[in-house]
């Protein structure tokens, strides 16, 4: 029973350590998204970074 409790704890700490990974990464994907789109609604000129 107690190796069912340490799987389960070693699998949530690899959910954990993989949500946190890629919610980093993918944040700097969304605010480079985010400033694209608002400058293409403001007429604005496109920033460098949005292709």
């Amino acid at each position: 029973m107690v190796e069912y409790a340490l799987l389960i704890a070693l699998i949530a700490l690899a959910c954990v350590g993989a949500m946190t990974y890629l919610g980093t990464s993918a944040g700097g994907d969304l605010d480079r998204s985010g400033s694209c789109i608002a400058a293409a609604a403001d007429g604005t000129p496109l920033p460098a970074n949005c292709r």
